[in-house]
């Protein structure tokens, strides 16, 4: 008798467990869309950059237009709408990185730093 106690007892702690979980993983779903735009973005960025050593900001925003991204576990996505804003946030972080360095108006990847 005992025994089935403790089972019922620790599935329904398994069960608030999980649903915890879900709503905790619900709550910062936006953050995280967010944050994972970001990357895309910067990502994105770092390539073109490859390939043409330097780029305006114009250039970016352009580059960067209808950018969309999803969490694998959820339907929501999210796109760039502002890419202008968007822009202006990567490269601020870029800079604080030092992955990339302004010359004049526009952006150029730091020579020696690797990306990985």
């Amino acid at each position: 008798m005992l025994k089935y106690m403790f089972a019922v007892l620790f599935f329904a702690l398994s069960i608030v467990v999980i649903m915890s979980w879900g709503l905790i993983k619900e709550q910062r779903k936006r953050s995280e869309l967010y944050q994972k735009l970001l990357i895309k973005v910067e990502d994105e960025i770092k390539k073109t950059l490859k390939k043409n050593n330097i780029l305006s900001k114009k250039e970016m925003t352009d580059l960067i237009k209808n950018t969309k991204t999803k969490l694998f576990w959820s339907k929501s996505k999210i796109e760039v709408t502002d890419a202008e804003q968007i822009v202006d946030q990567v490269l601020e972080k870029m800079l604080e990185k030092n992955i990339v360095e302004k010359k004049n108006k526009k952006y150029a990847l730091i020579n020696n730093r690797r990306l990985i």
